[in-house]
């Protein structure tokens, strides 16, 4: 083909990109693409003052009202914290205060139990000694074996343990801080009067094993209970000394409640330092008296000599 034919042909057609032809039965129809969609924004604007700042007067009257508002925050923060702290310090208050009547109401119950088990252990001593004293060995006196039923019925429902869930919760959680000092001193003080209290229980403990330990060399298997025929003097010596130790255990332990009664006593009545609360303790071991009954010191039945 010459360079004389090829200018002669005729150019082609171009295909216009933005519209085509669809044989659809009917007209010709014309395909156009939809510009896209977007979601509008949302923009917060920030305008300097109207007018603008122009003079030192508007300048400090701009900056004062900035700072007016910052302080306003501010207070608003501080008094929600506050207010926070105030309703977390009346809780504590109030989970202290019937974690403290919770232990007064066990307190009054060990004192019983406590009693009736001093008084159950003096007349066992007595009762050894007599055996002992005249060489002899006698059936259990009726009353001595009515308190022993009652002692071993009421076994495991003192529980000499003074109850602290509370206070410790606090000191954890460090809230104890959100209380005014004098009556954190005066909670403070409360609460050494039990460690010191799980310490004679601790001996207590010890002393009641001890002499568990001995009895259980005669005890009657059939009966459960100590029999005394098969102790010699020696033994029967031995035993009045393990139930004299034990004695004075009960009675320690009893003296270590006391103390924490009358402390408890006054935190519940409002005391508002921790002086108050060591003289209350001192004083309840005064007015808290041991109910032992009658005289401890009986006698043996005189048919049994």
């Amino acid at each position: 083909m010459s360079a004389e034919d090829d200018a002669s042909m005729p150019e082609p057609e171009k295909l216009q990109p933005e519209s085509a032809s669809v044989a659809t039965g009917g007209e010709p129809q014309t395909m156009a693409a939809e510009p896209q969609k977007h979601e509008e924004e949302t923009v917060i604007d920030v305008h300097a003052p109207q007018g603008g700042i122009h003079t030192w007067r508007d300048f400090w009257i701009h900056l004062g009202t900035i700072a007016l508002g910052l302080l306003i925050a501010i207070g608003l923060e501080q008094s929600v914290e506050w207010l926070h702290h105030l309703h977390q310090r009346h809780q504590l208050e109030d989970d202290l205060h019937a974690e403290g009547l919770q232990n007064k109401a066990m307190l009054e119950s060990d004192f019983r139990f406590l009693d009736m088990y001093m008084q159950y252990e003096l007349d066992v001593k007595a009762y050894v000694d007599a055996m002992r004293d005249r060489h002899q060995r006698f059936p259990l006196p009726d009353r001595l074996a009515q308190e022993e039923a009652a002692v071993n019925s009421s076994k495991g429902r003192p529980s000499f343990t003074i109850s602290t869930a509370a206070w410790a919760t606090a000191q954890e959680s460090q809230m104890v801080a959100l209380m005014p000092s004098a009556e954190a001193e005066t909670y403070s003080r409360l609460y050494r009067e039990e460690e010191l209290e799980h310490l004679e229980f601790e001996r207590y403990l010890e002393s009641r094993d001890t002499l568990g330990n001995f009895s259980f060399r005669s005890l009657d298997r059939r009966t459960q209970t100590v029999d005394y025929a098969r102790m010699s003097d020696d033994d029967l010596k031995e035993d009045s000394a393990l139930i004299s130790a034990f004695f004075n255990s009960l009675r320690s332990l009893k003296t270590m409640l006391k103390q924490f009664y009358g402390a408890n006593n006054a935190v519940l009545n409002g005391a508002g330092s921790a002086e108050q609360v060591a003289q209350a303790l001192f004083d309840a071991r005064e007015t808290i008296k041991d109910d032992l009954g009658t005289d401890p010191e009986w006698a043996a039945p005189k048919d049994t000599k």
